[in-house]
């Protein structure tokens, strides 16, 4: 792989095209190998390419993160809220059956 390869896959990550992830592992292993080169110009694009992937790696991450945060409740989620708040305003605990008080309109 040359350097002008890396480039454009570095382009690639940073862009997020529609890369299967088979060649992006290959690209990564031989990303690798060219660290071990003796050819500076080759380790530093090779260190360019890595860092770079792994700066979209942590956007990617950091942006799913936040899409769980603002993902709406689930329906189970909801009912544990529910019976958290419940037991919390009068004063119940989830000791046995029946503890709980009803939820309104029956659900």
């Amino acid at each position: 792989m040359s350097r002008a390869d890396l480039a454009l896959a570095r382009r690639a990550a940073r862009e997020r095209w529609g890369v299967p992830d088979t060649l992006k592992t290959e690209a990564l292993l031989v990303a690798q190998e060219m660290l071990r080169s003796i050819d500076d110009r080759k380790q530093s694009a090779a260190l360019r390419f890595l860092a770079t992937c792994d700066r979209v790696d942590q956007l990617d991450d950091k942006l799913q993160l936040e899409r769980d945060k603002i993902a709406p409740p689930t329906e189970t989620q909801g009912r544990d809220a529910w019976d958290i708040v419940c037991d919390d305003v009068l004063g119940t605990s989830e000791a046995g059956p029946g503890a709980a008080p009803e939820r309104p309109g029956g659900v």
